[in-house]
């Protein structure tokens, strides 16, 4: 009822609220298995769900649950609007593993996805997301989101170099770009500020993140300038682009230094 609190003031979670009815409605399998999948895949492996009491609580209601054995196999099946596009059987043994469904996608992006397990068993729980691949190009197109960064063979040590980066977005699209840079490799002080006038600036010891909006048009630059205190060949991390339509990530690569 509304209005309930813990003894420490606070509102019982969206958690405690499935776990609490996978309980009382175990008497539709089908139901209680779909509200116990959704505390299952809520858990964070530093706090569980949440304060001891709201875990305590979880737990009861999980154990108060789980009176049957996993199956001796289950059957994951893709839905799209509301017909069958695919599954695959998946056998007890292997119930921990990932699975990978390969499943054909069209360029209309209006359609309900959803993914079913048969049978329905309350004492298991899964995932899922979906990974869409496209062959690589060396080229941007218009509609890709993609990055280009194509640095120099080489950097001279304690010397500025322009490093510009072009990205392929929609136009106005808002967008976080992560570089992971190797040690000892900073943006110019006179780079950030120009920066700064347009987009959102952040720099750790191994990463530099801009924030912001592409332009008018779907190619966006932006002008970088790095300046590198060590000499050598050094391996930096994996850089990614990221937006709410999806993300795009570019491998390692190592710089060199003279």
């Amino acid at each position: 009822p509304d209005g309930v609190k813990s003894p420490g003031g606070g509102y019982p979670s969206l958690s405690e609220y499935q776990a609490l009815a996978s309980v009382v409605l175990q008497s539709d399998a089908e139901i209680s298995a779909y509200l116990l999948s959704q505390v299952m895949t809520s858990y964070n492996p530093q706090s569980g769900w949440g304060n001891n009491l709201r875990n305590e609580i979880v737990f009861h209601c999980i154990t108060q649950n789980i009176s049957q054995a996993l199956p001796d196999q289950i059957t994951l099946s893709i839905y799209k609007n509301d017909q069958k596009v695919s599954s695959t059987v998946v056998k007890k043994e292997s119930l921990q593993d990932i699975v990978f469904i390969d499943i054909p996608l069209d360029q209309d992006s209006r359609n309900r996805w959803h993914l079913m397990a048969a049978p329905h068993a309350p004492s298991m729980s899964f995932a899922a997301s979906f990974i869409h691949y496209e062959p690589f190009s060396d080229s941007l197109k218009e509609g890709d989101i993609a990055l280009e960064w194509k640095r120099p063979k080489s950097m001279s040590a304690n010397q500025p170099t322009p490093i510009p980066i072009t990205l392929s977005l929609p136009s106005q699209t808002p967008f976080n770009l992560r570089l992971s840079l190797p040690t000892g490799v900073k943006i110019t002080p006179e780079s950030k500020q120009s920066l700064e006038t347009s987009y959102t600036i952040k720099q750790t010891d191994e990463e530099l993140s801009i924030s912001g909006i592409s332009s008018d048009k779907t190619i966006t630059q932006i002008k970088l300038s790095f300046i590198a205190q060590f000499k050598g060949r050094i391996s930096g991390g994996a850089h990614v682009l990221e937006t709410d339509l999806g993300q795009f990530t570019m491998a390692p690569q190592t710089w060199t230094i003279k």
